[in-house]
């Protein structure tokens, strides 16, 4: 998720340089490496703007116990939706609580 912070991800060729500088020999500096693959790609129509602007922003508020992740901390949302500019109504709750249970999906290994 390192884009999302408007970092990039470090490329095969910068790993593999920074595997051989660490003293890995060549021959296995290959097998270590997944195939170099192009990052999947998404549309994000202008509606779907905010919503994704206000999930990105609630990243850090995932509620945790002992198991995992098992909900976003909706008391923090009044300040998130305030900082990204949204106006908190039913279609955005909708879509936030639509991506909060499909990440949840994800993280608990059911998703394929």
């Amino acid at each position: 998720m390192r884009w999302q912070f408007g970092e990039r991800a470090a490329t095969r060729s910068e790993n593999r340089r920074a595997l051989l500088d660490a003293g890995v020999p060549a021959d296995q500096v290959d097998a270590l490496l997944p195939a170099e693959q192009a990052p999947e790609a998404f549309e994000l129509l202008a509606e779907g703007l905010p919503a994704w602007r206000v999930w990105s922003a609630m990243q850090t508020q995932w509620r945790v116990g002992p198991a995992g992740a098992y909900g976003l901390d909706y008391a923090a949302l009044p300040v998130v939706e305030a900082r990204c500019g949204a106006a908190l109504d039913s279609g955005l709750f909708d879509a936030l609580q639509a991506m909060e249970r499909e990440a949840l999906r994800l993280m608990s290994g059911k998703g394929g």
